[in-house]
């Protein structure tokens, strides 16, 4: 018996027979296109697999229960997937969903494509016990019997779709996401989007207008996408709390953001727009912010918990933030402690999230002390020893540890070394696995 949780086959020779049914693998990831599946090749402990080449039916274990499949010539015929799949992304190609090729309990899918136009789907061939169901933009236009949507009772999440699906939504639908489509600046009449919707995101519609009334007052998470209108007061309705106006319309005021949101993202304030956007940053009721800075900004909602900025080099000061901040995350931004003594009205205790560049300019030894927790990029992270300068460092991902950092010299070192990257190589796990 072998024993590997975890294996990705990046290559595999044509003429040697794939068989690790004598392993403990639970999950699978086959990039080789040489691999051949064959019934009995592979344990009953995989339940996750990814795989680019091509399968028959009754080869698959009924121990799967997530699968990614992106092959170009597989077909799509009933008994290929195993009963126990449970969520299901595949990528479409030349070949249609047949009817019952898909499990009667499979619960999420993820349809994708690389083709503008791809094989047109028709909604009746999907198993009514999905919950989940992701198109890509590119079937905007490509599924058919949209109105058996209704049928799928179980459906809760529906993201990539049409707004002429609206009126076949079935009333289980709680979160919703619109693919691309056009509303030629037609306003989106009070009552059109079901009132069980709490989590809203526009996505790619373009050309749409909204009114008092528009958005339900059920919706708890939005995203206002691509408006491009003016943001009237009582668009956005009372009770919203997650609130993401990256690529909306730069002209609204804090009047027009209720006093229930308490997570807002904005990347799109201009110069012109910024004593309005300084009244937004002044709203007590907002806990997370994440906005991109043109700008110097010391104004900050006096409750923050977690902020993130992204910039062009603009100075953050520490003074400017409030003693609530818990996490703080900096994108080509300089962070600037222009107090020597901690106060009662700064963070006691942060946890700073930065890119692996950030400490090429600026120093450990400048940090305020209540930064406590760095973390740098995808795995490396400092912890403060007893509230001195210095700091110890690992790897979040493997046992790996930098030891006492005492200096920022010593963490360049480190970084640039690459100590901190240390894991385990599968690469070559065909040569292991036979």
């Amino acid at each position: 018996m072998i024993f590997f949780l975890s294996v990705c086959v990046r290559e595999w020779q044509d003429d040697v027979v794939f068989d690790i049914s004598d392993s403990s693998v639970s999950v699978l990831d086959v990039l080789s296109k040489n691999v051949k599946l064959s019934p009995g090749s592979l344990p009953n402990s995989i339940e996750n697999i990814s795989i680019c080449s091509s399968f028959n039916a009754h080869v698959l274990p009924n121990s799967v229960k997530t699968m990614t499949v992106d092959c170009h010539n597989q077909e799509f015929l009933p008994g290929l997937f195993p009963h126990s799949l449970e969520s299901l992304t595949l990528y479409m190609y030349d070949n249609p969903l047949m009817e019952h090729s898909l499990p009667h309990n499979l619960k999420s899918l993820h349809l994708g494509t690389y083709h503008a136009e791809p094989h047109r789907v028709d909604i009746g061939n999907l198993p009514r016990s999905l919950e989940t169901i992701q198109f890509h933009y590119s079937f905007a236009e490509q599924i058919e019997n949209i109105p058996i949507l209704s049928q799928f009772q179980r459906l809760t999440t529906l993201i990539g779709c049409h707004f002429e699906w609206i009126g076949s939504l079935p009333p289980s639908v709680t979160t919703l996401r619109f693919t691309t489509c056009y509303l030629n600046s037609e306003y989106i009449k009070p009552g059109a989007i079901p009132s069980t919707i709490t989590d809203l995101d526009f996505g790619g519609m373009r050309y749409f207008n909204l009114q008092p009334g528009s958005i339900p007052s059920s919706v708890s998470k939005l995203s206002l996408g691509y408006f491009e209108h003016s943001l009237e007061p009582g668009v956005i309705p009372i009770g919203v709390i997650y609130l993401d106006l990256s690529h909306a319309a730069r002209d609204f005021s804090a009047e027009s953001i209720p006093n229930t949101v308490e997570s807002l993202k904005y990347l799109n304030y201009s110069y012109s727009e910024e004593s309005k956007f300084l009244g937004i940053l002044s709203l007590p009721s907002i806990k997370k912010l994440f906005f991109y800075a043109d700008i110097k900004i010391s104004i900050f909602p006096p409750y923050l918990e977690s902020l993130k900025l992204s910039g062009n080099g603009v100075p953050l000061l520490y003074s400017s933030l409030p003693p609530t901040l818990k996490k703080l995350s900096l994108n080509k931004i300089l962070f600037v402690k222009d107090t020597l003594n901690e106060t009662p009205n700064q963070p006691k205790r942060l946890l700073m999230k930065v890119g692996q560049s950030y400490f090429n300019n600026s120093t450990l030894e400048d940090l305020p002390l209540s930064v406590e927790i760095i973390k740098i990029h995808l795995n490396i992270e400092l912890r403060r020893f007893n509230k001195s300068t210095t700091f110890i460092g690992y790897n979040r991902e493997y046992p790996i540890s930098g030891g006492f950092i005492k200096s920022t010299y010593n963490l360049r070192d480190l970084i640039y070394d690459k100590e901190f990257d240390k894991c385990v190589n599968n690469d070559k796990i065909s040569t292991i696995i036979k």
